[in-house]
């Protein structure tokens, strides 16, 4: 049964919500090779120039749930460890233990709940998916068999409830009691509804809009509640977020060439961020007004009122940060890091230095065929030789 278990996780996890911090240098050149030894070995340098804390390794989630706590996931081959930590005292606490594949996580905006997907395999063999709600003050946890092996709920910025679709439309259920109201019928967005694809409601923060997506593989149908007009390229359930109450922030493109865009709700107006990158991961951490991208690979930062793009000279997955803007955390082969913003800003001559190095590597391995892995192989090392000229200033060829 866990044999079985690891293998599914192999097959499906690339393609769920949750980042599973892949290392894409594997896929694309030879691990035996000195050029992708020096690489991870430059990229995990780069954050210690950076001053920042190795928190644990073999994390696969990590949210900060206040402005001295985070809450983080060791995935192991038969069990997964959900972890309390406090950054400000470097102490750490076991919470629970969960059995099987976690697929997806969800914390809950009011910092109380976690709201897990995993799978497990029965004798049989059938897949069972489960939905669990993890009270990170108590410990304690509901659990329910879930219908669907995807994320599909999103959950409101204020309260604790999560939006998903009933059979009578999009329903909305209170956490603390297990209370549902409908909110929206099916009938009033029947017209987007596609095969056996659950419609995902994205709320803005005043819920005066709600957007509503239906479909799969990079092709969505859009029906959006409360005025407005919805963007015709979004190609991403996860990668789309509402940056106040007017604008929404998502990933456009296609498999290998994907773009991150803000765009207004109410008027005619879009914004390419980044274009052309191999991933984006885009995450969105409201409190502290700031937005996270990768241009292939490498953390982009996005600051809403400021409207500024940084480009952090740092590789990683999964980058959030603390209430204040001050910290954020990100993944790195599965090791989970704090920077402190300003101290990484200050420490930029050292980053670049590192970063000149990454270039060189991928320059030199570009053309040569011995450590290359497949066809794609070549595409890739130029669009990392791009992300690095980019964070140099350099113009690439």
């Amino acid at each position: 049964m866990l044999k079985k278990i690891l293998c599914l996780s192999a097959i499906f996890l690339p393609f769920i919500g949750t980042a599973r911090d892949i290392d894409l240098d594997s896929i694309y050149i030879s691990e035996e090779s000195q050029a992708y030894k020096r690489l991870i070995s430059q990229k995990t340098d780069a954050y210690a120039k950076a001053a920042s804390k190795k928190v644990h390794d073999g994390v696969i989630f990590a949210r900060w749930i206040s402005g001295t706590d985070i809450v983080y996931i060791r995935e192991f081959q038969y069990i997964n460890i959900v972890y309390l930590y406090n950054q400000a005292k470097s102490s750490r606490k076991e919470l629970l233990r969960i059995s099987g594949t976690v697929t997806s996580v969800v914390p809950d905006p009011e910092n109380r709940y976690l709201y897990v997907k995993y799978l497990t395999i029965e004798e049989d063999p059938d897949l069972e998916n489960h939905f669990m709600t993890i009270d990170l003050i108590t410990g304690k946890t509901r659990n329910r068999l879930a219908n669907n092996l995807f994320l599909d709920f999103s959950v409101p910025a204020q309260g604790s409830s999560i939006i998903f679709e009933s059979r009578q439309g999009i329903s909305e259920e209170f956490t603390e009691t297990g209370l549902a109201r409908l909110l929206i019928p099916v009938s009033d967005y029947s017209s987007i509804i596609h095969d056996r694809n659950p419609t995902i409601a994205l709320f803005s923060p005043n819920r005066s809009r709600c957007l509503l997506l239906n479909g799969s593989g990079g092709n969505y149908k859009t029906v959006l509640f409360g005025g407005g007009r919805t963007p015709s390229d979004i190609s991403s359930l996860q990668e789309i977020f509402w940056l106040g109450n007017d604008s929404l922030i998502y990933r456009s493109g296609y498999t290998g060439s994907y773009d991150i865009a803000l765009a207004s709700v109410t008027e005619e107006s879009r914004q390419m961020l980044i274009q052309n990158s191999l991933n984006t991961n885009l995450c969105v951490s409201p409190r502290a007004g700031k937005a996270s991208f990768l241009y292939n690979q490498m953390i982009i930062i996005y600051n809403f009122n400021e409207k500024s793009l940084i480009h952090t000279g740092l590789e990683g997955e999964d980058v959030y940060f603390s209430p204040d803007g001050a910290l954020f955390l990100s993944l790195f082969h599965k090791d989970l890091f704090i920077t402190r913003e300003r101290t990484m800003l200050d420490k930029k001559s050292a980053i670049t230095a590192n970063g000149t190095s990454i270039l060189r590597i991928y320059e030199q391995s570009v053309n040569d065929e011995q450590i290359l892995l497949n066809e794609y192989s070549k595409n890739y090392c130029q669009k990392k030789i791009q992300a690095y000229s980019s964070f140099l200033g350099i113009k690439s060829n």
